[in-house]
């Protein structure tokens, strides 16, 4: 089994019909990692494996890809203080 097999066997609910084009650049990529793996330098080899884990993230198989999460920035109570205060002089 390659790994894009073992991709798309644990992934199959993830994607949808639209991700056709994107699963065969995948393959691509990592087919590319195959050969940086076999004989390019250290450089490629962390390319490689960096534009792997980016197109793996792209089709959310990291879960706040497919989720759609954001980060959340807290305002802290002298942050609100301040902002009160500034709208208060208006």
């Amino acid at each position: 089994m390659t790994a894009l097999d073992r991709i798309l066997a644990e992934g199959v609910g993830w994607l949808a019909g639209s991700d056709g084009l994107a699963v065969a650049l995948l393959y691509k990529a990592l087919e590319m990692h195959q050969d940086a793996e076999a004989v390019g330098s250290i450089r490629d080899r962390i390319a490689a494996r960096q534009n792997v884990a980016r197109m793996l993230a792209s089709f959310g198989f990291e879960p706040s890809a497919r989720a759609g999460l954001t980060t959340v920035q807290t305002v802290s109570k002298l942050e609100r203080m301040r902002q009160e205060a500034r709208n208060a002089g208006r």
